[in-house]
């Protein structure tokens, strides 16, 4: 189903309960805990894999770690609750992006194609 350490809590649960559903946001929480465990750094490398092999929601220990600017969007991403974390179309319209020049691509997005222009 996914390497423990980036798999969602849906994900998880879903692997020994069939009546679990999940959807696309698995992917955005795996995505933010790559995220985390690259811009943490090697020295907090297996901090960052404990607090998630314990299916642990994110906390503020671990966002000390990532720099202040993406702490928000990450933290969303890493929502216990799938529910809760933005679609990959809202990250896209996240701050942290739009100051860097990268934008969606309205037209692409309406055909199916990549969604990212700059």
């Amino acid at each position: 189903c996914g390497t423990d350490y980036y798999t969602a809590p849906e994900a998880v649960l879903a692997a020994t309960d069939p009546n679990v559903r999940y959807n696309e946001k698995v992917d955005v929480f795996g995505v933010a805990a790559t995220m985390v465990t690259c811009m943490a750094g090697p020295s907090n490398h297996i901090a960052v894999m404990a607090h998630f092999e314990h299916g642990a929601a994110v906390d503020q220990a671990i966002l000390d770690m990532i720099p202040c600017e993406v702490q928000p969007i990450l933290a969303s991403m890493l929502s216990a609750e799938a529910s809760s974390r933005p679609s990959a179309y809202d990250i896209m319209q996240d701050e942290i992006f739009t100051k860097a020049g990268i934008e969606v691509n309205e037209e692409a997005l309406a055909r199916g194609l990549p969604l990212l222009s700059s």
